[in-house]
């Protein structure tokens, strides 16, 4: 007796031809990480910059011929608190985009990481020539390193994803 034959039928959802989009997928990460950002610069900003200006230790950093003193330091802080207020902005800007799925947040996104490497390592090198403060700061080679792992990673996908592609298409 022979079997019954029986039609195969390849069910759409496995089809390999459909299009992925929407927020979704591996793009929860990066909105994940634009939270993050939002809070831990938000609070830097709250509870080192505005504190060290409002109590009156800016002066001692930033006056010649006071025990801490450095050149570097007036620039360094200004350069830190400028780029950290910078950057939390843009995240808020990135989030608007990516929620209106705007045709500019895969490119601003990827500014946002060659920015974000080239505002790490412009910090490291200003740090390590503040001599009031040799061997009390950590280098910053690993943040700076891990930023450029993610960016290794997150750039390509930001210029290959098919999600991206499909999702990011409003004007």
């Amino acid at each position: 007796m022979e079997p019954p034959q029986t039609e195969f039928k390849v069910n759409p959802q496995f089809n390999t031809g459909r299009q992925v989009s929407g927020i979704g997928g591996w793009l929860i990460l990066p909105i994940i990480g634009l939270f993050v950002t939002i809070f831990r610069l938000g609070n830097i900003l709250l509870g080192t910059f505005f504190p060290l200006l409002a109590s009156g230790n800016w002066r001692p950093l930033t006056t010649p011929g006071s025990e801490h003193y450095d050149p570097l330091w007036g620039p360094l802080l200004v350069f830190e608190a400028a780029g950290n207020l910078v950057f939390l902005i843009w995240s808020v800007v990135l989030l608007i985009l990516l929620f209106s799925k705007s045709a500019g947040f895969p490119k601003t996104m990827i500014a946002f990481i060659v920015y974000n490497i080239a505002f790490l390592a412009i910090d490291m090198i200003l740090c390590r020539h503040l001599s009031s403060m040799e061997g009390d700061l950590g280098d910053g080679s690993m943040e700076l390193a891990r930023t450029v792992v993610g960016a290794l990673i997150w750039i390509p996908y930001f210029l290959r994803s098919e999600r991206v592609k499909n999702t990011f298409t409003r004007d």
